[in-house]
């Protein structure tokens, strides 16, 4: 084959039939563009999935979720628990997860919606909520049904400000007074694009009261 005749005829083919050559090559590049931002964007959701799950379900974790339509069935207490950490040599420590109703956080007349949960004092290890400042609550915190919390970042950022701490300083949740011990290391968002760290946590014996205070 003769390439510079072949390159010929398509420059005369070209220039004869100009407009059908542009919306040719036109639709050419609108396909490929089309085809490598989904590629991308998949991509760039799949890294985001597995991530959310890397932090939601750690290695060597078990979560167990109860369900209200078994007939006869019973919840595990926190003595069930114990007893299954004491007795199983491989289980290193637990937490419950209790969530509750968004509630308003409030600090110097500043307000935010965020999720309530309550844990233990083992997230660190169990869910890995790790505090970037300050600490996690202590056994001793969920003994006493203590008003301390731990937030998240986005709390942290609109509540307190970019670049002060909220360790030591005092949030309203409800019409409960908390001291804010730690703030927890970004998590990012979900696939459904919640805000992992629109939360604030505090132990599950203070929800647990709070929920029969409201009762």
């Amino acid at each position: 084959m003769n390439k510079p005749l072949l390159i010929a005829a398509v420059a005369r083919r070209f220039l004869r039939f100009k407009y059908k050559s542009f919306i040719m090559m036109l639709g050419i590049l609108i396909g490929v563009f089309t085809l490598t931002t989904g590629l991308a964007l998949g991509s760039g959701f799949k890294v985001s999935v597995l991530n959310y799950f890397n932090r939601t379900f750690l290695p060597n974790s078990l979560s167990i979720a109860t369900r209200g339509d078994v007939v006869g069935a019973q919840q595990l207490d926190a003595d069930d628990v114990a007893a299954i950490v004491q007795r199983i040599a491989g289980v290193g420590g637990w937490s419950p997860l209790l969530t509750s109703r968004r509630v308003a956080l409030v600090n110097n007349g500043v307000s935010q919606n965020a999720a309530l949960m309550g844990v233990s004092e083992q997230p660190p290890l169990v869910l890995g909520y790790q505090p970037v400042e300050g600490n996690f609550f202590t056994a001793a915190d969920i003994a006493g049904k203590a008003r301390v919390a731990v937030i998240g970042e986005t709390v942290k950022t609109k509540l307190f400000g970019i670049g002060s701490s909220p360790v030591g300083q005092t949030l309203v949740i409800g019409p409960q007074i908390f001291t804010v011990v730690g703030e927890l290391a970004p998590m990012g968002g979900d696939p459904h694009g919640g805000d992992l760290d629109n939360i604030v946590a505090i132990p599950y014996t203070t929800l647990q009261q709070i929920n029969k205070q409201n009762a």
